[in-house]
């Protein structure tokens, strides 16, 4: 039986996944997914694929440890947006559920300064692109210059526009639209696929925060112990 990795939530940091498991918040980070491909050592692996995205360098990671993966990977897509596609793109296979979505975009940042400082921005954006492009293109077959317009609109694909555009493979249960006479159906609404992200520093803060006050209630707890104890061996004399 193939191994089943579960991709759930955005893609984050290994220092931050910690914080987000905390609270009981679905997140993955790039050791998950070397730690299941580990474990599996060569044997077929199903992700399980339901994540709006997240951060791109953690997405570049999961893509290159899937790819080095010597066994045989296919993907079931539930959703796949923004960075998570690129988990998508070095599977073996790719699989959709009737009511799945995927979405590719541009490479997005926050940036502060003058106007050489934004256009640097602007420039190093487009270079984060060029990364992901070459991910799509291997997939896909399409030309760069395809890919980066579908990219430029904030490209929403149903499961059948996904399998034709080549980011897909094929349906998990099977073509929905097979039966003689059934009519393909296009969705008529979509869910916006950004999500608020921990930055790292607040994430790391927060992360220090709870350690501390845990070792706070610890020490307090002790000291209640002993207290306790002194307490009962006063009442004892």
């Amino acid at each position: 039986m193939a191994k089943k990795i579960n991709v759930k939530g955005p893609i984050i940091s290994n220092d931050s996944a910690w914080l987000y498991h905390y609270f009981g918040w679905d997140a993955t980070s790039p050791s998950m997914i070397a730690e299941g491909l580990e474990d599996a050592a060569g044997e077929d692996v199903i992700i399980e694929i339901n994540s709006p995205g997240g951060i791109c360098i953690y997405g570049y990671e999961m893509y290159t440890a899937i790819m080095n993966y010597e066994g045989n990977v296919t993907v079931h897509v539930i959703s796949a947006m923004s960075a998570a596609t690129l988990l998508v793109c070095a599977a073996d296979k790719a699989l959709i559920s009737d009511t799945g979505i995927f979405m590719i975009h541009n490479t997005q940042s926050y940036a502060e300064g003058d106007y050489r400082d934004l256009q640097m921005e602007a420039d190093a954006l487009k270079e984060f692109n060029a990364g992901i492009i070459n991910a799509y293109v291997r997939k896909t077959g399409k030309s760069r210059e395809e890919i980066q317009s579908l990219m430029d609109n904030n490209s929403y694909m149903s499961p059948q526009t996904a399998i034709q555009q080549g980011f897909i493979d094929g349906y998990l249960f099977g073509d929905p639209n097979a039966k003689e006479g059934r009519q393909e159906i296009i969705p008529t609404s979509v869910v916006a696929a950004d999500i608020p992200i921990i930055p790292e520093d607040t994430a790391k803060n927060l992360i220090q925060l709870i350690v501390n006050a845990e070792k706070s209630d610890q020490v307090m707890a002790l000291q209640c112990s002993e207290n306790n104890e002194r307490k009962e061996q006063y009442d004892i004399k």
